[in-house]
């Protein structure tokens, strides 16, 4: 069966991480790396103060920043494979709302990856969101969907690994953990 497979994009096809790091390392005098992100609120799990916070806030809202994401090869890849075995995708992303620029970023930073890449949503609830699988790095988007019987698959990273979940996986399995998981549990959404 042919499937709508709905990618988030940081921390699956972007390194938002990678790049957040640079800017709070820079603003802080630090040299924080992915494995110190260990919750998804980076700025909680970085125990930044206030106006290490607001500062590094501004920077990621800056223009630019979205645009100047760097690929995670892996997710690329997959999203690459998988569609080419006929699956739609979609990609279902969460707007950093303080950044004029994003949306608009986001979209030409998807389109210089995938140039067929126009199934472009906009969500920090990604429950309401169409299609049959998630792929998602965070907890809650996934937790979202499983809560409605729905499928979804959780990237492992550093800021999810305390959470208890029915499916985690590598982003250098996410073809076969995806069709595996698609071939055996498929719930038109």
């Amino acid at each position: 069966m042919k499937a709508t497979i709905c990618f988030d994009v940081d921390g699956v096809l972007a390194d938002f991480t990678g790049a957040m790091l640079e800017v709070v390392n820079r603003v802080c005098g630090a040299s924080y790396t992915h494995e110190d992100v260990m919750q998804f609120e980076f700025t909680e799990a970085l125990k930044l103060t206030r106006e290490q916070t607001h500062a590094v806030h501004v920077e990621i809202s800056a223009p630019g920043f979205a645009a100047g994401l760097c690929e995670l090869p892996a997710g690329i890849d997959a999203v690459r494979k998988l569609r080419a075995t006929g699956h739609t995708i979609r990609f279902v992303t969460s707007p950093w709302d303080s950044s004029p620029t994003w949306k608009v970023e986001r979209e030409s930073w998807l389109i210089a990856c995938f140039p067929w890449a126009r199934d472009v949503v906009f969500a920090h609830d990604k429950s309401g969101v169409g299609g049959h699988l998630l792929i998602d790095d965070k907890p809650e988007s996934c937790f979202g969907w499983w809560q409605k019987g729905r499928n979804a698959l959780l990237v492992d990273q550093p800021w999810n690994r305390s959470v208890i979940v029915p499916h985690r996986v590598q982003l250098d399995h996410l073809v076969s953990a995806a069709s595996c998981y698609l071939r055996s549990c498929v719930n038109p959404g």
